[in-house]
């Protein structure tokens, strides 16, 4: 039983419920997250897991935006407090930031905040030496065009469990037997039911360990994920929220194939379409290409959680990180000198320069629900991850408002060769008013008087075939025509692939602070 005052006091803050909100505002206000152009977001739906695509999960994602008093409403409210309330809000304030700095202290340590200073943090090593010695065997690796071809892989074979176990079968080229069962797995634990899969969107994705032994090369990788499923029948549709870890091989000394061939489900010996029959023989060359013989193979899929989360659009979650060290490659050093002198350049002023172009117009771009004028700068799949928010905001009929963007710093952090791309990472520092109205004006969450500051770490890429570009940032970087760009990434004009980063950078990955890991 509590204690008398205990109770009091329980009945005193029932009684008084704005002030309990008052005090919650007072120290949790400056942490609620918005939605922000292509991040922002917290993928799973409550949690402050959070992505940006691509990568890396970049892009939107299912916690949407937070909300608090503005100034002039919290003036008002403290107006209306009697001196008793007053007092005890200011006691259980100074109580909470007592406890909030002895039992949870920031985690910056003052490393990398002083201009000039040498950064302390950096990213860890693990992946390095696998990174190195599968590169070493096969020069053609690159790690966007494996990203892609994961990406292509996973919707491919999520899309053809919707449609059930014989049509997964046609995929054993690609999937051991285990696999095979967990993929199907996730039909079964929920209502045994195949139900046709409508969209799958990949919110975050990251390698997290590549290794050898004598003969296989393993690289293990997490997927954050959403898929839309449709009953059959009906119009019904219902959105899910996965996270699953593929573990892919391949054999030693096996090379990767071209890059126009690289996001191609297909037979890996001989190029036919990818289907094969029970046992995983190409019906075309009749050759068995499971287990990592010419490809990658996936040798086990582990489903972590799949659980009903809807996307969230108007809800609240803390944001994460934005105080955290800069997380520097190791290599960045040693690796600005190399970059330079391959592209050819003096310094990355032009290159930051694109990166804010494009940041400006992701920003631009969101707001207007319209991502057409962003196309030319992102590649396919970081592109699609966008389109299906933006979509899911005119199906909850929302806007989500951005104004007032400011860019406050850039830091290069990471950079990194293969033997087709320059891959550029920027940590971009930036404030900006962000919320979320009904399409008819009438707010739902955020703020349009109180600017939030934010990070994320932004991944670019260019080909080493680089062209220079003929036109200006709104044309097209290979005809020089007013840019038009279709879905596909290709200019109307010239029918050039613009979003392969051949002409120009373009946007590859957002993650968010919270997430990234070098």
């Amino acid at each position: 039983m509590r204690s008398p005052n205990v109770m009091r006091k329980f009945q005193f803050l029932r009684a008084n419920p704005l002030l309990v909100y008052l005090v919650v505002e007072a120290l949790l206000g400056a942490t609620d997250a918005y939605a922000r152009g292509g991040g922002g977001h917290s993928f799973s739906g409550g949690s402050s897991h959070s992505y940006s695509g691509g990568s890396g999960y970049s892009g939107g994602s299912y916690s949407g935006s937070g909300g608090s008093l503005n100034n002039i409403g919290l003036f008002y409210l403290l107006s209306r407090l009697s001196f008793i309330q007053m007092l005890v809000l200011v006691v259980l304030i100074v109580i909470g930031l007592w406890v909030k700095a002895k039992y949870f202290p920031s985690s910056d340590d003052g490393s990398g905040n002083d201009e000039g200073a040498v950064p302390a943090y950096y990213s860890p090593p693990e992946i390095d030496g696998g990174l190195s010695t599968l590169m070493a065997e096969d020069p053609e690796f690159s790690m966007p065009l494996f990203r892609d071809f994961c990406f292509a892989l996973y919707s491919t074979l999520h899309h053809a469990r919707g449609q059930g176990e014989a049509e997964v079968t046609k995929y054993k080229g690609y999937l051991s037997d285990f696999a095979c069962q967990e993929l199907l797995a996730i039909n079964r634990n929920r209502d045994g039911v195949n139900h046709p899969i409508i969209g799958v969107v990949i919110g975050s994705f990251q390698v997290t360990s590549i290794t050898e032994d004598q003969k296989q090369t393993k690289v293990s990788v997490s997927f954050d994920a959403n898929f839309t499923e449709e009953t059959i029948g009906t119009s019904k549709q219902q959105s899910f929220y996965s996270r699953e870890v593929w573990i892919f091989v391949r054999d030693r000394g096996v090379r990767s194939r071209k890059p126009a061939l690289s996001t191609q489900i297909q037979c890996p010996s001989c190029g036919s379409p990818a289907k094969s029959d029970l046992h995983g023989k190409c019906p075309a060359c009749n050759q068995l290409i499971r287990s990592g013989v010419y490809d990658w193979f996936i040798h086990e899929l582990n489903v972590l959680e799949i659980s009903n989360r809807p996307p969230l659009l108007t809800s609240t979650v803390a944001e994460v990180g934005t105080d955290f060290p800069t997380i520097y490659d190791r290599h960045l050093p040693e690796m600005q000198t190399k970059a330079l002198a391959e592209l050819h350049l003096a310094d990355f002023n032009s290159m930051n320069d694109r990166a804010q172009q494009i940041f400006y117009q992701l920003q631009k771009t969101w707001s207007a629900r319209d991502l057409n004028l962003l196309r030319p700068y992102e590649t396919n799949s970081l592109y699609e991850t966008h389109l299906y928010w933006i979509e899911e905001y005119k199906k909850q009929k929302l806007v989500n408002r951005l104004e007032d963007v400011r860019i406050e710093k850039v830091e290069l952090v990471k950079i990194f060769i293969d033997a087709h791309y320059v891959s550029v990472t920027l940590r971009i520092f930036a404030v900006l008013k962000d919320w979320t109205e009904t399409e008819a004006g009438q707010t739902v969450c955020g703020s349009k008087y109180n600017p939030r500051e934010f990070s994320e770490y932004w991944t670019l890429i260019r080909s080493r075939s680089f062209q220079a570009p003929k036109g200006g940032f709104n044309q097209c970087p290979a005809c020089g025509a007013p840019s038009k760009i279709n879905q596909a990434g290709v200019c109307e004009y010239c029918h050039s692939l613009v979003t392969s980063g051949e002409f120009d950078w373009v946007l590859s990955s957002i993650e968010q602070d919270e997430s990234y890991r070098g």
